[in-house]
């Protein structure tokens, strides 16, 4: 469980300097290429997790 918090953690902090300009990140610098494949890479996710979500709620629906 504390590897997948500390992995977990560390996407987010990663997702959230990609969202950022340059001159408001700190620390060291990460390549503007490795920030666009990571956004690339969360909008994927979020969009499947999406589907996941309103296909869990069709499936619902139709239990009731």
């Amino acid at each position: 469980m504390f590897v997948f918090t500390f992995l977990q953690d560390k996407w987010k902090t990663l997702v959230h300097t990609a969202r950022i300009s340059p001159q408001q990140r700190r620390g060291e610098p990460v390549p503007q290429e490795l920030l666009d494949r990571v956004l690339i890479a969360h909008a994927y996710w979020s969009q499947q997790q999406a589907r996941q979500q309103m296909k869990h709620q069709s499936e619902t629906r139709l239990l009731l």
